[in-house]
């Protein structure tokens, strides 16, 4: 960043690094924890690549592709927006558990509780038993010094996980690749995590922007180092051309999926949702639901 000082530079990724070191150390100091049964680990779709269907035929969609749910969208042009969320969202619910799945969780764009609708939101999505949501993600400014903007963050998050507890739904945050993204280095999302040190906040850790983002091998050390506070995962894939990730269906690509769920699974003592993510187009509709059929049972095989 333009206006960070050297010295605040090295603070902080000298910083970084301790956390990861810290958290790597633990991991495996620790007695390898054989996977318990994968039954918990709900596989579903974030419903954002099927935003044209109503509630009825995501529902529909989401069942026959072997789904055990829906990432629902509940935020502007969602599914569901915010201000007919105390409507709406039961009804979507009522749909799904009619067709014998769940809406497992959400996904906002919620950054603080002061937020418009944000109580409302986790008040409804807790009423309803949806155990999981998703929230937004923070942009580092240049012109700020990184240390301090840490800490903006982590008061941000201790507000929304206050609201969150309250009403007894998991959020998780959401590590996006590219320039200014926080979370994106992990190490800035790790100690939030753990100065907040709640059960209510931790990760929707992204495999493919964790490698996109420690493509040399650093996306091992981050996942082991995210083990304590993943709560939800989103699992998609990509190539590199030209220098730019482009991103390619499931197993077609460079992100080592199946070693990074291993970490998870076999080290860990993950229960939560897996959500199958496309960000590249397809020919047809009939197409994209073969995509998330066909990727919702790779990911069964995995686990």
């Amino acid at each position: 960043m333009r206006h960070l000082s050297r010295r605040n530079f090295l603070t902080s990724t000298a910083l970084g690094t301790l956390f990861l070191s810290h958290s790597f150390q633990k991991v495996y100091s620790e007695n390898k924890m054989s996977r318990s049964e994968t039954s918990s680990n709900k596989i579903v779709v974030f419903s954002k690549y099927l935003q044209n269907l109503d509630w009825e035929q995501l529902a529909i969609a989401c069942k026959d592709c072997g789904l055990d749910g829906v990432d629902l969208t509940v935020r502007d042009g969602g599914h569901v927006t915010p201000e007919k969320v105390e409507k709406d969202l039961p009804k979507v619910v009522e749909i799904f558990r009619k067709n014998n799945i769940d809406v497992i969780m959400i996904t906002t764009r919620l950054l603080n509780a002061d937020d418009p609708y944000a109580e409302q939101i986790l008040k409804t999505a807790g009423s309803l038993k949806i155990p999981y949501a998703r929230i937004g993600y923070h942009q580092y400014k240049d012109d700020l010094d990184i240390k301090e903007q840490v800490s903006m963050v982590k008061k941000d998050l201790q507000k929304l996980t206050v609201l969150a507890e309250k009403y007894n739904v998991i959020l998780g945050y959401h590590n996006h690749s590219g320039l200014n993204n926080f979370g994106g280095p992990i190490w800035d999302l790790i100690e939030v995590f753990q100065e907040i040190n709640s059960p209510y906040l931790g990760s929707n850790f992204d495999v493919g922007h964790v490698k996109a983002e420690g493509f040399g091998g650093a996306w091992k050390a981050n996942t082991i180092a995210m083990l304590p506070w993943i709560r939800m995962i989103a699992v998609k894939d990509f190539i590199v051309e030209n220098n730019k990730t482009v991103w390619v269906p499931l197993g077609k690509g460079c992100v080592p999926v199946k070693s990074i769920l291993d970490i998870i699974l076999k080290q860990g003592s993950f229960k939560g949702p897996i959500s199958v993510h496309m960000e590249y187009d397809t020919k047809s509709e009939t197409e994209k639901l073969e995509y998330i059929k066909d990727s919702a049972q790779m990911i069964k095989n995995i686990i």
